[in-house]
């Protein structure tokens, strides 16, 4: 029988491990087959031997094209639970196990929503990559290999904070990683006069990277925090020659990383401390900015976001852009007007993760209301 309700979607998703690079082939299999058993078209998409699903459902000749942005992979289950990671148990109405919030609840709404916005009319795009977690190419892939670009999108992380439609996220701070290597001299620390320690000019460096950057938007600043600080000296008795730290810098979506990377180069040029910047990760932030009077597209997507929380929780939502990033920005990246709604944190990526019943089922009737608010407004 097929699978319709969210809250057993969400029991039969958490059964499987879908550990990022450790899923088989037999997942994907059982969820095209439970997909398509709901009336889902399906097709996979692979990168590097590992597949990613697109399901479709609904007309093809809908004005509105609407799609949900999930991911079926999940971090490592990890120590310390008192339920089993995999078991799905369900306690007084809270469902335990890896991906329970994170996010095999926002999965399974998502599905159960696009079923029922199919039968009035709308046609839905479901994305689910499988390596969020991890490299986060199924989701780019998935949307090149679309024949249609979406209308909208909607990312299903979990992303209300103390209960369901506290906040919707209407963007992500961008990312940029990297090493910074402080140049010095080596030398015997038993003559310590003689060589000038690079450790000693450290406060400067730290100092100088830990300037506020005043450019708070959408109730997130721009913040860079040092991860770690290593040196070359190979014994206890060598002064070292250089001086490695890693940094994360996560910013306001005003910036881009060529912004960031300019001013850390600044700050660092400033302290006239010889030094060698590297980059190992870049991402662009993404805002889908209802203030904006010129992007029609935009203001539908958040007012109708925001309307059927309303409606659905009794809650007035937050409009945020905190937290790390997600595979959401890759359709904003593409023009597509994209928020992202889901349930309380419910420790993911720890033990013991959870979800409550009553919030999957609450979800899915939030995600259906967006979808007929879109229809009704903006699909005519």
């Amino acid at each position: 029988m097929p699978i319709n309700d969210p809250v057993e979607l969400t029991r039969a998703l958490i059964a499987h491990n879908t550990v990022t690079g450790t899923c088989g082939v037999q997942f994907v299999k059982w969820l095209v087959e439970t997909l398509r058993q709901l009336g889902f078209s399906t097709k996979t998409v692979d990168v590097e031997g590992l597949s990613h699903v697109v399901a479709t459902i609904g007309p093809e000749t809908s004005l509105l094209k609407l799609g949900f942005l999930g991911h079926y992979d999940t971090v490592p289950a990890g120590e310390g639970w008192t339920h089993s990671p995999f078991r799905a148990d369900v306690e007084n109405g809270t469902i335990y196990g890896r991906g329970a919030s994170d996010m095999k609840s926002g999965d399974a709404a998502m599905i159960t929503a696009a079923v029922a916005l199919a039968k009035q009319g709308l046609h839905i795009t479901v994305l689910l990559p499988g390596d969020e977690e991890t490299r986060s190419e199924g989701m780019p892939a998935l949307l090149d290999s679309l024949p249609y670009k979406l209308d909208f999108c909607i990312g299903g992380e979990p992303t209300s904070k103390q209960e369901l439609g506290d906040c919707i996220k209407i963007g992500r701070r961008g990312v940029l990683q990297g090493r910074i290597k402080l140049l010095g001299v080596a030398g015997h620390a038993a003559y310590a006069e003689r060589t000038k320690n690079i450790l000693n000019s450290m406060p400067f460096i730290l100092d100088a990277l830990a300037k506020p950057w005043h450019d708070s938007r959408h109730g997130v600043e721009t913040t860079l925090a040092v991860t770690a600080i290593t040196t070359e000296s190979g014994a206890i008795n060598v002064i070292p020659g250089s001086v490695t730290l890693t940094f994360d810098a996560r910013f306001a979506p005003q910036r881009t990383t060529a912004d960031i990377e300019a001013e850390i180069s600044r700050r660092l040029v400033a302290t006239s401390i010889p030094f060698e910047l590297s980059i190992v990760k870049r991402t662009d932030p993404y805002v889908s900015d209802s203030s904006d009077e010129a992007n029609v597209h935009q203001r539908a997507l958040v007012d109708s976001a925001r309307r059927a929380v309303r409606e659905v929780t009794g809650r007035e939502p937050s409009l945020l852009c905190d937290g790390g990033t997600s595979d959401a920005r890759f359709a904003a990246q593409r023009g597509i007007p994209t928020v992202e709604f889901g349930v309380p944190h419910g420790n993911m990526h720890g033990p013991d993760e959870f979800v409550t019943c009553e919030n999957v089922a609450l979800l899915e009737r939030v995600y259906i209301r967006i979808g007929e608010l879109l229809a009704s407004t903006w699909a005519k």
